[in-house]
């Protein structure tokens, strides 16, 4: 006979060792990078942008277009998800530092030499780090809370 009825399990949130941490750790900072490139390149389809370049112009740019600003925004994809997971990792300045200019480097040899924003560029890196940061400490507060509370009520019953 096949039951269709719910059984209710107490819910633990899953304990997860330093190896599938820094997998999920990775795993976010690639979706977010993702999301962080995908916004760089959405801000070049804006228009107008008196100046700037976009889609339809390159604005009052002469060394640049939309093909220059989409390579360098691509490029950066891997240094993005470097700042995320370091800001996870709570890292220093120092191992920051190095990221954004190697960021730098790989933005500067995917457009040919050519700063195509590196500032903005690495502000969105910045950006990512601190958020990324501070959904840690929340990740641990909240677990640090459970693990204090102890078992809620219902638990143990079968």
């Amino acid at each position: 006979m096949v039951s269709n009825a719910l059984v209710r399990t107490p819910h633990r949130p899953p304990v997860l060792s330093r190896r599938s941490l820094a997998s999920a750790i990775k795993q976010d900072a690639r979706g977010i990078a993702a999301h962080a490139v995908d916004c760089l390149l959405l801000e070049l389809e804006t228009y107008p942008k008196p100046g700037l370049v976009s889609h339809v112009d390159a604005g009052s740019h002469t060394d640049m277009d939309a093909g220059t600003l989409r390579r360098g925004a691509t490029a950066l994809g891997p240094y993005l998800c470097a700042l995320t997971e370091a800001g996870a990792q709570d890292c220093d300045m120092g191992r920051l530092r190095v990221i954004g200019i190697e960021a730098e480097a790989a933005m500067l040899e995917a457009t040919g030499g050519i700063n195509n924003s590196s500032r903005r560029n690495l502000r969105v890196g910045s950006a990512l780090c601190r958020s990324r940061r501070e959904m840690e400490r929340h990740r641990r507060d909240h677990c640090s809370a459970l693990v204090d509370r102890g078992p809620t009520v219902g638990e143990g019953k079968s």
